[in-house]
């Protein structure tokens, strides 16, 4: 699907503030401080150019759990992957690899099953900032509920600075687990029951995410 100029101004924009947050909060290296401008300059001129599909698309760099996380990630990035992958996450991807902060990023393909796989949390950990991107469909993965507590945890008890990311949806819905949000939820609440610890904790996490200060993203 080609997107519009409209929408790529929209993921320049939004990434252009992200790298800007990320360059104040964390201690990256100098090629990450010196690149800023240098990202901005190179994300204007893809606002600006044709509405052509980026040619450019991101490697994955933790493809499988068996392999074992770097020892430390600068960024844990979060995200529904059919909601978000072929358009927003490779720009994402792309910009912070830019200006070399190193980026955690599941390969969804090998989630196998429910249960989140230790290299996953060990990566959340060992990052010092965790971008979520919030979109439609985030709830509905017991996958990213997983994340989402582990990294609230993280921030609580570690640390862990967090960048959320409002993808087409209102912070209120994750916040109130409204529209696509109550929806999964209540599916989840069948599943696991309503007042198990596993359901309890995902709520828990969505709240207190959702009233974090981050990024809209509504266009298109």
């Amino acid at each position: 699907m080609v997107q519009t100029k409209d929408q790529i101004l929209g993921n320049s924009l939004l990434i252009v503030n992200l790298l800007s947050s990320l360059i104040l909060m964390g201690s990256f290296s100098s090629k990450a401080s010196s690149s800023s401008e240098e990202a901005k300059r190179s994300y204007d001129v893809m606002a600006s150019s044709s509405s052509e599909e980026p040619k450019r698309s991101y490697d994955v760099m933790a493809s499988s759990s068996s392999e074992k996380p770097r020892r430390s990630y600068d960024v844990f990035l979060s995200f529904r992957g059919p909601d978000v992958r072929n358009h927003f996450l490779s720009h994402l991807y792309a910009a912070l690899d830019q200006v070399g902060i190193s980026t955690y990023i599941d390969n969804e393909e090998l989630r196998k099953g429910e249960q989140i796989s230790p290299a996953l949390m060990k990566a959340i950990e060992e990052s010092q900032i965790a971008i979520v991107v919030f979109s439609e469909n985030y709830a509905s993965s017991t996958w990213c509920l997983e994340e989402i507590s582990k990294i609230m945890e993280c921030k609580e008890k570690k640390g862990l600075k967090v960048l959320p990311v409002f993808y087409k949806v209102e912070p209120r819905e994750v916040r109130g687990q409204k529209q696509s949000y109550g929806k999964a939820m209540g599916e989840h609440e069948i599943k696991f029951g309503k007042n198990s610890e596993q359901v309890k904790r995902w709520k828990k996490a969505l709240y207190d995410a959702g009233g974090l200060s981050g990024w809209p993203y509504t266009d298109g």
